[in-house]
């Protein structure tokens, strides 16, 4: 009998603690996914690292670091390799490699199919149906969580996701990393994102208009990009519009 309770007692230990390694990757991802657009003169700064690498030894890995920030009615997004402003007007894309900037109307509606905070927006189905065990680290700082998130079978074999590993910060209740190894059906192994930033009450700076970053007064491209192509979408919107 004694036995018996005692394996009754590590089961039910077992299944309290995945609920809170549940709950603590939940906490700290709920408020991102829910997001909607700043209130007043607030700000959400976001800054996040982004590595992918192939299953093709020929291919090699990418990486890039991205700085986001957003307001009420505008939007900045840069990395090393690009850029993209957006204001209620106007919207460009900064392409550094080819020297292109393209100019384009605003996109209406666009801020739910954006992901400004580098978090793909998961539904909560996604995190109850999964199962959870901690890795532990040698030296792991106080507070500091790494946890394996295995999805619902039936969610592996629809999509590409094998297992997530999740490092959860619970002092400050944030997630700091997070990679997605994924299965035999895509072509990347993995890709790992690392979160330096995540600020939802910030102060940064950002432009009152979107071309402020790229031009002057009289609508020329600013010296650091004179050597760009300017390409002009809104001639081609405004003419199928009569």
């Amino acid at each position: 009998m004694k036995i018996i309770l005692i394996i009754l007692f590590s089961l039910m230990t077992t299944f309290l603690v995945a609920q809170n390694y549940k709950e603590i990757v939940w906490d700290a991802l709920e408020e991102l996914n829910e997001l909607e657009k700043p209130k007043g003169d607030n700000r959400y700064h976001f800054k996040y690292m982004v590595r992918t690498v192939y299953k093709n030894a020929k291919q090699k890995p990418v990486s890039a670091s991205f700085e986001t920030i957003v307001a009420n009615d505008r939007i900045v997004i840069k990395s090393d390799k690009s850029a993209y402003y957006q204001d209620k007007q106007y919207s460009f894309a900064v392409m550094n490699e080819g020297q292109k900037i393209i100019w384009n109307n605003s996109p209406l509606n666009s801020w739910g199919k954006q992901d400004f905070s580098g978090f793909a927006k998961l539904k909560k189905a996604f995190f109850d149906a999964a199962t959870y065990t901690r890795i532990e680290r040698k030296d792991e700082p106080e507070g500091v969580l790494l946890l394996k998130m295995v999805p619902d079978l039936e969610v592996r074999k629809k999509g590409t996701t094998d297992y997530l590993l999740i490092e959860v910060n619970t002092r400050i209740n944030k997630v700091t990393r997070m990679l997605i190894r994924y299965n035999e059906a895509s072509e990347q192994k993995l890709t790992e994102y690392i979160y330096e930033k995540t600020d939802l009450k910030s102060t940064a700076y950002i432009a009152s208009k979107a071309k402020d970053y790229l031009m002057n007064s009289k609508n020329q491209l600013k010296s650091a990009y004179k050597n760009y192509e300017l390409i002009d979408l809104r001639k081609e919107n405004q003419n199928r519009k009569k």
